[in-house]
């Protein structure tokens, strides 16, 4: 089963709020965070993940399509999705922003979740997406894991980046011996090899503590499954540690995150009252994560 998505919801008013928040959690897929406003969204940022944002374009503080621009120019590529008036400059601004999608006010709660739940999907079969895996976080653009718990990055190699995605992307993360020989590793059915057994070994020694004896990368008849857990479910990892791995999670998505911050930050300050000035000091939170899982450039790729 996968975990939960987190959907961050800003400034929606509490009809739009409480009908939405049913919607999206009907099934178990999604669970949602309110925020006020812009300066909370970007605080959020700095404390956890999130599949997708819905904010509204009449921000308390900020206009929510200049969010929209700013967090794009922090690097975040998760769906954004803006709720407004029936208005079409107002929708024309929003895609121009960076948005994915415009809802024009009334909204329709299930309409919105069936729309915002097409958009997660199909962001998460991008490589651009950040997918987390128990205690890690993978980035198959980077062919790179992130270990929340020991804070390293590991280097995968092409096939077991590729491997660890097919078994992410699976239904139920399951995937059968003979479709990992033919559509990862790219042999014919009727090879004679050991190819598979020995790439998930090695990738075993990547995930597991005692990769004899797995509990992520799991056996099951006739081929392999991914057990993904939400990180807030690892065993034997205090609540502490987990929201620093959401600390440090949420700074990957930022290129040069400390100039970027600060603007965010200085435009938010203008409207609203200082209590919000500490944001730009979790900006320091970026020099913890290995540059190695961002890219030579620093830059979420």
């Amino acid at each position: 089963m996968n975990a939960q998505r987190k959907i961050l919801l800003a400034d929606l008013d509490g009809q739009e709020r409480r009908q939405l928040t049913q919607a999206l959690q009907a099934d178990g897929r999604f669970h949602t965070v309110c925020v006020d406003g812009a300066a909370d969204v970007v605080a959020a940022l700095d404390a956890d993940r999130f599949a997708a944002f819905v904010l509204a374009a009449d921000l308390p503080d900020l206009d929510g399509g200049e969010l929209c621009a700013a967090l794009r120019r922090r690097g975040v590529r998760e769906p954004i999705l803006i709720i407004g008036s029936d208005n079409e400059a107002s929708e024309v601004q929003a895609f121009a922003a960076g948005a994915m999608d415009y809802i024009a006010r009334p909204v329709r709660a299930a309409a919105m979740a069936a729309r915002l739940n097409a958009h997660v999907e199909q962001f998460e079969q991008t490589d651009h997406a950040m997918l987390t895996i128990g205690r890690f976080v993978f980035r198959p653009s980077r062919k790179r894991l992130f270990d929340a718990v020991s804070r390293r990055t590991l280097r995968l190699t092409l096939t077991e980046a590729t491997l660890l995605k097919h078994l992410y992307r699976a239904e139920r993360h399951y995937a059968s011996r003979e479709d990992i020989l033919t559509e990862v590793l790219g042999y014919s059915l009727n090879s004679t090899t050991h190819a598979v057994e020995t790439h998930v070994y090695r990738l075993r020694r990547k995930l597991e503590a005692e990769p004899t004896q797995p509990k992520m990368l799991v056996t099951e008849p006739g081929g392999y499954r991914l057990a993904i857990e939400s990180p807030l479910a690892v065993a034997g990892h205090a609540p502490a540690t987990i929201v620093t791995m959401a600390k440090h999670v949420a700074r990957l998505r930022s290129p040069a995150a400390r100039r970027v911050d600060a603007l965010v930050a200085d435009r938010i300050e203008a409207r609203v009252v200082p209590t919000h000035a500490s944001m730009r000091e979790s900006a320091t939170i970026n020099s913890l994560v290995s540059p190695d899982f961002l890219g030579k450039s620093g830059r979420a790729s």
